[in-house]
């Protein structure tokens, strides 16, 4: 088998990989498991430090546009997690609020 063909099956593996776990960091923002998502991206994290130690695939553009991408993906999780930590911050300070106002009644 070729090198290239070799390259072009592991690229492959890797994106389904790499999809498998942003579909599971995705789900775990949307249901706010917030250590199941650290979890997942230490995981995420050893699995990128095992691919970067393959020369053959590391040195690839084809693995090149793949990290861009996930680099993508990852800002939109982030941006996704910035925006629930508003939300929550705002009922959080609506509680506060409404605590006050009922201390004030006491």
């Amino acid at each position: 088998m070729s090198t290239l063909t070799a390259s072009a099956g592991n690229i492959q593996q890797t994106k389904a990989i790499l999809a498998s776990y942003m579909i599971e960091l995705e789900r775990c923002i949307l249901n706010a498991q917030w250590e199941i998502l650290s979890d997942i991206l230490d995981k995420r994290q050893h699995y990128f430090e095992m691919l970067f130690a393959d020369p053959e695939l590391a040195n690839t553009a084809e693995f090149s546009a793949l990290i861009k991408q996930v680099f993508e993906e990852d800002n939109t999780m982030i941006n996704k997690i910035m925006a629930q930590k508003a939300v929550i911050e705002q009922e959080r300070l609506g509680l506060m609020r409404s605590r006050q106002a009922a201390k004030a009644y006491e």
